[in-house]
């Protein structure tokens, strides 16, 4: 029953380890068989089969059927064993070896015998000692013999035994060849093949995600095999595998999107509008936290998309003409306003300032107010004061010019003109303004004419 690359490895292990139970070798061996075998090999002395009666006793027993062998028990008691070749009383003493003649033994001297006397006693008692002697060979011949017919006897039934266990588990099977298990369920099978004498083992459980919890994955003994025993392992499912849900309400999506696939779980994730979820976090989840989940499945997860106003960035308008930063805004949908300034450092017509900073998001439609760089401009308009005095005798006119610009009007000539002998002479004034202005001429209080001026 051992093994080792020594054989003073093998006696340690002899001293020390216990055997492998036979039964675990030969799987088809009776428990009774193995118990026997397990009593005889005992290292202690006391608990093995005190004689080949108490092994004949425990293998008739197992033949006829005990669900246990008896374990007979020893009083622990060692038993003493005469020692062989102790001097026997009537033998001479050493001292007396001297004097053949007056010998006699330590027994003779104590009941005051001769020598010779004791010798003739001695002689009888060879005779009978021989006699003894040869009933004794008989009788240990006859023992030999015995325990020779027990040994081959104990062989003899013990191979008897198992052919009979071999016999009698072969005998229970109503099948000879294995059936198809797989994809079955393993309580129904293990009780169906149990009445034809086929035990179904489980040799292990396994996940898997294409048969479901409790049926049969896959089976020891192909199906159609010969049945050398009566029994067949198989792998049991215990379904697919599964992860637990985590809680990601609250987190920004993308990052939920990480932690689900990182687990196993597959997003799908689904935008709507909240005004109260900042856009990009999640609202809430299909399966709470702590749910099983299997692996690979889909969760359904919502999203919010902010509270459904349109929102755009503001660009930087400022250092552009002014209708290309309008067209600019307004093509974003935003509302443009426009102001102007005087700044003589910059250029005329360009944006100086805008109201909304640039890369901030605001409403669609809002409105923006730009200020607009704008230099005032002189332009000298000539007045022809003969076309407008109709009245031919009039030696004298008042004339007054007013000038309105962004909506501001001031007069910028009032005086009187003479008429000369080649009539009234003609003016000029200097009119200042950014884009236009709008001239109003009065002769003596009425007006004459008006003019717009472009700069």
């Amino acid at each position: 029953p051992f093994n080792a690359e020594s054989p003073v490895t093998v006696a340690l292990k002899q001293i020390s380890e216990e055997p492998v139970k036979p039964i675990d070798l030969e799987p088809n061996m009776s428990v009774r068989l193995n118990d026997i075998i397990l009593k005889a090999m005992a290292k202690n002395t006391i608990e093995r089969y005190q004689s080949a009666t108490e092994l004949l006793d425990d293998i008739f027993a197992a033949i006829n059927g005990p669900s246990e062998i008896i374990k007979r028990k020893t009083d622990g008691n060692t038993q003493v064993l005469p020692i062989i070749g102790l001097r026997d009383e009537d033998a001479a003493s050493i001292s007396d070896v001297k004097e053949p003649e007056v010998i006699v033994s330590r027994k003779a001297q104590r009941v005051g015998k001769k020598l010779s006397d004791i010798e003739n006693e001695k002689k009888e008692k060879n005779v009978n000692k021989d006699d003894n002697q040869k009933k004794k060979k008989i009788i240990k011949i006859a023992i030999i013999g015995a325990i020779a017919f027990v040994v081959v006897v104990i062989g003899i039934l013990v191979g008897n035994l198992i052919s009979t266990m071999k016999n009698k588990n072969q005998s229970t099977l109503k099948i000879n060849t294995a059936p198809n298990l797989v994809g079955q369920n393993y309580e129904e099978v293990k009780s169906t093949y149990e009445e034809l004498g086929l035990n179904i083992l489980v040799s292990k459980y396994a996940e898997s995600s294409e048969v479901q919890s409790g049926y049969i994955i896959s089976q020891s003994i192909k199906e159609g095999e010969t049945l050398k025993s009566n029994k067949i392992e198989v792998v049991v499912s215990k379904g697919e595998k599964t992860v637990t849900m985590i809680d990601v309400v609250g987190k920004d999506y993308t990052v939920a999107k990480y932690e689900l696939e990182s687990i196993g779980i597959k997003p799908e994730f689904e935008f709507e509008e909240n005004e109260k979820v900042e856009k990009n976090l999640i609202i809430s989840q299909e399966v709470v936290k702590g749910t099983a989940v299997v692996v690979g499945a889909s969760v359904k997860i919502k999203v919010s998309s902010g509270d459904g106003i349109v929102r755009v960035v503001v660009p930087s308008v400022v250092g552009e003409k002014e209708a290309s930063a309008k067209a600019t805004l307004e093509k974003i949908n935003l509302k443009v306003k426009i102001t102007y300034s005087n700044d003589t450092t910059k250029a005329d017509g360009v944006v100086l300032t805008q109201s909304v900073k640039e890369n901030s998001e605001i409403e669609e439609k809002s409105e923006i107010v730009l200020t607009v760089n704008r230099l005032e401009k002189t332009k000298s308009v000539e007045i022809d004061l003969n076309s407008l005095v109709t009245d031919t005798e009039k030696e004298s006119v008042v004339v007054k010019v007013t000038a309105q610009v962004e909506g501001v009007t001031n007069t910028i000539h009032s005086s009187s003109h003479v008429k000369t002998e080649n009539g009234f002479e003609s003016f000029s004034v200097d009119v200042n303004g950014f884009t236009s202005a709008n001239l109003n001429i009065y002769v003596d209080g009425e007006l004459k004419e008006q003019k717009t001026i472009s700069f």
